[in-house]
């Protein structure tokens, strides 16, 4: 039976593929952690998913809903985008990085008390609980 991969390698892939997004916009752009960092039970009971939420504030006059748009351009062969997702509209992407990792991420444009947000929020693959001895 193959071992899942640890919890910290499962964060990390999702933080990093996070950073990705993060690193195309204007370096005075700030980022918000919302993560909680409770592990949840996969579908199969088998070991736990991370799931990382940012809130990122672009500076004033930055065009968010055309940079959300264009993400799946921008970011190239590394991520694709997932078809047949719930279409949010403009300022909304889902994507899922093209590599083992297996990083799902929805990105969208949000008001937060009349300034604008982008909001990221990305899901891991399957690994080991953050105390797990392996499996």
């Amino acid at each position: 039976m193959q071992s899942l991969p640890t919890y910290d390698e499962i964060r990390g892939e999702t933080q990093n593929a996070m950073r990705r997004i993060v690193d195309e916009l204007p370096s005075e752009s700030r980022v918000e952690d919302l993560t909680t960092g409770t592990p949840f039970t996969c579908g199969d009971g088998k070991g736990v998913f991370f799931t990382g939420h940012w809130a990122v504030y672009p500076p004033d006059g930055f065009d968010d809903v055309t940079f959300v748009d264009g993400l799946p351009e921008t970011l190239g062969a590394d991520f694709t985008r997932i078809e047949g997702a719930i279409d949010k509209g403009p300022g909304s992407v889902k994507l899922g990085t093209t590599d083992a990792s297996d990083v799902r991420l929805d990105a969208t444009v949000v008001d937060v008390v009349g300034t604008s947000a982008i909001d990221i929020l990305a899901t891991s693959r399957c690994g080991q609980g953050p105390s797990d001895p392996g499996t």
